[in-house]
């Protein structure tokens, strides 16, 4: 054997040591000390023993005897932000992987990095699964993606096509931004809003086989939601050509625009050049 001054193994010790956060065994230990520095195994656990009481590393009884670098809180933290790594993990998981002795530890160290970002609670996905832990924060998708999927499967047996209630769903919660036309807002005056939702649904009243394909005249759909004041027929216009902008809906066209009276324009919707489309449809394809 090599003769090694203490010095010298304690440097490579806590080289070793500080290299990852598994507790390790003093043979895994032996084995990770370069080849020209490894003690004979009864003196390494003698130092080992001695780092341990200087307060250089955490000795964690076991039927083996296991080692981690001191300070225990430090590595606690290591530990547990790189079990974290691989993904969201439960309660159980976590404080096995800090063992009995760092368990302890689990309430302040946890509330500490939750305190500052470095891990989040994801809320249990049933009612009766766990808590999980992440380094990323929850996202409600993973939460509503099924039950949002039996909502829309509802729908198509009612008749409802699938790609629609999507549309609906998107538009009626996803694009509530400030200043789309597709949001509800008040109008005042106890005058109808218009939405997205209710656009569809009113589509669905007038003739439930526009799911099939049918066509709903825009001047009847204009009557029935109550849209022809100056300020609801504006935004009804501007609802139905960002609908149509967007793919949720389709505007046909009046095929003589030349012969329509000043009265007949006032029912249909502008396209901006000289045309005028009368009415719409749900777009058709694969749902």
């Amino acid at each position: 054997m090599p003769d090694l001054s203490t010095t010298e193994l304690r440097a490579n010790l806590i080289k070793v040591m500080s290299i990852g956060v598994k507790p390790l065994a003093p043979a895994a230990i032996l084995k990770a000390l370069p080849v020209g520095g490894r003690p004979s195994s009864k003196l390494l656990k003698v130092e080992l023993a001695r780092m341990a009481a200087d307060g250089l590393l955490v000795r964690l009884p076991g039927k083996t005897d296991k080692y981690v670098a001191a300070p225990i809180e430090s590595w606690a933290k290591r530990a547990l932000l790189d079990e974290l790594g691989s993904g969201p993990k439960t309660l159980a998981k976590l404080k096995k992987t800090l063992t009995p002795a760092g368990t302890p530890l689990w309430a302040d160290l946890s509330a500490s990095l939750l305190a500052a970002g470095r891990m989040f609670e994801h809320p249990p996905r049933t009612g009766s699964g766990p808590t999980l832990f992440a380094l990323t924060p929850p996202d409600p998708a993973a939460y509503f993606a099924k039950e949002l999927e039996k909502l829309i499967g509802g729908l198509v047996k009612r008749g409802f096509e699938a790609a629609a209630v999507r549309a609906a769903i998107v538009h009626y919660l996803g694009e509530a931004a400030q200043g789309d036309p597709t949001r509800e807002e008040p109008t005042g005056g106890g005058a109808p809003a218009f939405t997205a939702d209710t656009l569809l649904a009113a589509l669905h009243r007038l003739d439930p086989r526009v799911a099939q394909g049918a066509t709903v005249p825009i001047g009847r759909l204009r009557e029935h939601l109550h849209a022809q004041g100056p300020a609801n027929k504006a935004r009804f216009d501007s609802l139905l050509l960002s609908l149509a902008g967007r793919g949720v809906l389709e505007l046909q066209s009046h095929a003589w625009p030349a012969r329509l009276t000043d009265a007949d324009r006032e029912a249909l919707v502008s396209n901006g050049r000289d045309g005028w489309f009368d009415s719409v449809a749900l777009p058709r394809g694969p749902a």
